[in-house]
C-alpha cells in the first residue's frame, strides 16, 4: 500500500517537473493590423521557452466568426505551409534561431498581395502546451453597391431611386423604405438623414457576412448591409429636405458611398409658424400675436378664439372683426399658399393672459394652433426659447404703471417721515 502511494506521489512530482521545464510564452506580433489590397503582411509568434526541445509543434491557424460560431482553419506548421494556403504562392513560413538565446525562436508567416479575404484573426498555437495567441488583421474592400428603394404598403408599387431623384408623396402617407450596402468589408456604418436630422434608429438594421470560394480561410469575405423600415410616415417635416442614405467604412481610406432624393409633397394641412408663448406686459397697447399659416392647397378658412365662461368666442379673422379690445387680421404671405395671421389686443387687461386658439383649414383638413399670452411679471424661462415671442407694442405708454409707483413712493417716504418724528418726540 505505501509502495502504491509512494508510485503515484512520484508520479504527481514528475507532472509537476516536467511542466515546470516546459514552461512558455507566445507573443503575436502584426507588422501591421489593418492593410489595403495588395500589401505585405508578417505575422511573428515569439516563442520563448524554459526548454526549447518541448517546442516540436506549432500550428499557424486562421480564425473568423461564420454564421454557426467561430470557424477555424489552419494555415500550416512550424515553417511549412498547407496545401491551399501553398497554391496561392502568396503564403509563407520559415523559422529563426537565436543562437545567443537558444530559448527563443521565432516563427514567421509572410501573406503577400494581401487580399479581403485574408481579414480574420491570425495567429499560432503549440498543442503540448495549450497554448494559443491570435491578433486581429483586416484588409480593406471599398463598398460595390449602395441601392435605396421604397414601396407602398401593399407592395404594388416599388421604386428603385436615382440619385437626386425628386419623389412626390401625400402627406401622412406610409411607405417602406429600404437601403441595402454591398460589397465592403469590414462591414460599413450607415446613416439615415432627413435634412440635418439623423434619422437612423427609425430603421432595424440586418447584417451578414458573405464568403465566396471553395478553400475554408481564403473565401472572400464582403459584408451585405440592410437598412430598413416598413412602415415610414412622411410628415410635414420632410417637405422639399434631402432623405439620405450614407455608407461609411471606418477607418478606411475610402471615400463615404451616399444615395439620396428629394422629398416633395403633393399637399398637406395648415401648419402654423409660430411659438406657443406670446408674453407682454399689464396694460401694454397694441400688442400683436402673430402667425404664417402654409398650406397646400392654400387655406381659404380661419378662425381665432379663446374660452370664456366654459364657451368658446370667435373672431372671423377673413372679416378683419374687431370684437372689444380684440382685431383680428388675415393678410397674404409671400406665396400664393401662404397667409399671416394676426390677433392685436389694444391694451392688455388681467383677464387677457389666457390661451388663444388659432384655426385654418384647406381642403385636406383644419389645423389647431394655441398660443398662451403670458405676463412678463413671471417667470417666462422655458427649455425652448422659440417657443416664447416678445410683444410687438407701438405704444410703450403705461400711465396706470407710473401712477401707481408715484403712489407707492409717496407712501414710502410718509412712513419714513412719521418713524422720525416719533423717535424726536420720545427722545423729549
Amino acid at each position: 500500500m505505501e509502495s502504491l502511494f509512494g508510485c503515484k506521489f512520484f508520479v504527481v512530482l514528475l507532472g509537476l517537473l516536467s511542466s515546470a521545464s516546459s514552461q512558455v510564452t507566445v507573443n503575436v506580433l502584426l507588422s501591421q493590423e489593418t492593410a489595403q489590397v495588395g500589401e505585405t503582411l508578417t505575422v511573428t509568434c515569439h516563442v520563448t521557452s524554459s526548454n526549447s526541445a518541448v517546442i516540436s509543434l506549432l500550428t499557424w491557424v486562421k480564425r473568423i466568426m461564420g454564421e454557426k460560431g467561430i470557424e477555424e482553419t489552419e494555415i500550416g506548421t512550424n515553417k511549412f505551409v498547407n496545401p491551399g494556403f501553398s497554391d496561392t504562392k502568396r503564403y509563407k513560413a520559415a523559422l529563426n534561431y537565436n543562437k545567443d538565446k537558444p530559448e527563443v525562436i521565432d516563427f514567421i508567416l509572410t501573406i503577400n498581395n494581401v487580399q479581403p479575404s485574408d481579414s480574420g484573426e491570425i495567429g499560432c498555437k503549440i498543442p503540448t502546451n495549450n497554448v494559443e495567441v491570435f491578433e486581429k488583421f483586416v484588409v480593406f474592400s471599398p463598398i460595390s453597391e449602395l441601392v435605396m428603394t421604397s414601396r407602398d404598403l401593399s407592395g404594388s408599387h416599388h421604386m428603385i431611386h436615382a440619385e437626386g431623384q425628386n419623389v412626390t408623396f401625400q402627406e401622412g402617407e406610409r411607405r417602406k423604405f429600404t437601403c441595402q450596402v454591398n460589397g465592403s468589408y469590414p462591414a460599413p456604418k450607415v446613416i439615415i438623414t432627413i435634412g440635418n436630422k439623423d434619422i437612423t434608429e427609425l430603421f432595424v438594421k440586418e447584417e451578414k457576412l458573405l464568403r465566396k470560394g471553395e478553400i475554408l480561410g481564403l473565401k472572400a469575405l464582403t459584408y451585405e448591409t440592410t437598412l430598413s423600415n416598413d412602415s415610414l410616415e412622411i410628415s410635414y417635416e420632410f417637405a422639399n429636405k434631402k432623405l439620405q442614405c450614407k455608407a461609411i467604412v471606418d477607418q478606411s481610406p475610402f471615400d463615404p458611398v451616399s444615395q439620396s432624393i428629394l422629398v416633395q409633397l403633393t399637399g398637406f394641412t395648415p401648419k402654423f409658424e409660430c411659438g406657443h408663448v406670446h408674453v407682454a406686459s399689464l396694460h401694454q397697447s397694441n400688442v400683436q400675436i402673430r402667425c404664417i399659416v402654409k398650406a397646400e392647397p392654400a387655406a381659404e378658412d380661419f378662425k381665432v378664439y379663446w374660452s370664456e365662461k366654459g364657451e368658446n368666442t370667435n373672431a372671423s379673422l377673413s372679416q378683419g372683426k374687431t370684437n372689444g379690445h380684440f382685431t383680428a387680421q388675415i393678410e397674404d404671405g409671400e406665396s400664393s399658399n401662404e397667409h399671416v395671421m394676426s390677433l392685436v389686443i389694444d391694451r392688455v387687461f388681467t383677464q387677457h393672459f389666457r390661451e388663444y386658439i388659432f384655426e385654418a383649414e384647406n381642403s385636406l383638413g383644419r389645423t389647431q394652433h394655441k398660443v398662451t399670452l403670458r405676463s412678463d411679471a413671471f417667470n417666462t424661462t422655458t427649455s425652448d426659447p422659440e417657443l416664447v415671442t416678445k410683444s410687438m407694442a407701438t405704444n410703450m405708454n403705461r400711465p396706470n404703471k407710473d401712477l401707481s409707483s408715484t403712489s407707492d413712493s409717496y407712501r414710502v417716504w410718509a412712513s419714513l417721515l412719521f418713524t422720525l418724528c416719533m423717535t424726536v418726540f420720545a427722545l423729549l
